[in-house]
C-alpha cells in the first residue's frame, strides 16, 4: 500500500532512518537501491524550484580536469524556507574537492540555517529505464530508455546535511532537471 510522506511524494514503504544516535551513517556506503524512485510530476511545487536552482548552479561547477569530480549542482531550503545553491569545486587535490551539496550546506549553514526541509541534487550519472507519469497506470515494461540520470551521493556528503537533522529527503535529478528518485539522509 502506498503511503504520502511529508513532501506530498507517494512512498511504497517507509526509507529507514541510515543515520545513527551520533549522526553517523549507520548503514555504511549508499547505493542505487537506497534510491526511492520519483514518478514524474510527483513533485511539489516548493521542490522543483530545489530542483531548478541545483540545475542552474550544476552549469557554474568547477570541474575542469573532470577526473576526480564530476559537475553537479545542489539546492537546500531550511526550515524558514530560505534557499541555497551551490556547485562542484574540483581541485588537484582530489582531498580538497568539495561536492555541491557540502557547499550548499556550508552556505546554508554559515548564513545561520540549522534546521533543512529538503535538498536536490542535479548531476550526471549511470542510465536507468524511464519511470511513469504521476497517475499513470502500471504499464507492461517498454525497451528501457536512457535518461541522463543522477548518481547516489557519496556518504560523506549526506553526513553533511545530516549533521542537521536526520530524514532530510534529497532528490536526485539529471542535467535534463527532470526527478528519478530520493534518498534521505
Amino acid at each position: 500500500m502506498s503511503e504520502t510522506d511529508e513532501t506530498g511524494v507517494g512512498v511504497s514503504e517507509q526509507e529507514p532512518n541510515r543515520l545513527g544516535s551520533n549522526g553517523r551513517n549507520a548503514g555504511g556506503p549508499r547505493s542505487a537501491a537506497d534510491v526511492t524512485p520519483i514518478a514524474l510530476g510527483a513533485l511539489q511545487p516548493e521542490d522543483a524550484k530545489l530542483v531548478t536552482l541545483a540545475r542552474s548552479a550544476r552549469l557554474r561547477a568547477y570541474v575542469p580536469r573532470g577526473g576526480t569530480a564530476s559537475a553537479q549542482g545542489a539546492a537546500v531550503r531550511d526550515t524558514d524556507g530560505r534557499t541555497y545553491a551551490a556547485a562542484t569545486v574540483e581541485n588537484a587535490d582530489a582531498r580538497l574537492t568539495v561536492s555541491a551539496l557540502a557547499a550548499a550546506v556550508v552556505a546554508a549553514a554559515s548564513s545561520g540555517a540549522r534546521r533543512f526541509e529538503a535538498a536536490a541534487i542535479v548531476s550526471q550519472g549511470a542510465p536507468v529505464p524511464d519511470l511513469p507519469d504521476a497517475g499513470d497506470p502500471p504499464a507492461a515494461p517498454a525497451a528501457p530508455a536512457v535518461p541522463s540520470v543522477p548518481s547516489v551521493p557519496a556518504a560523506e556528503d549526506l553526513l553533511v546535511l545530516g549533521e542537521f537533522g536526520a530524514g532530510v529527503p534529497v532528490f536526485l535529478a539529471g542535467p535534463d532537471g527532470v526527478v528519478r528518485g530520493r534518498v534521505r539522509t
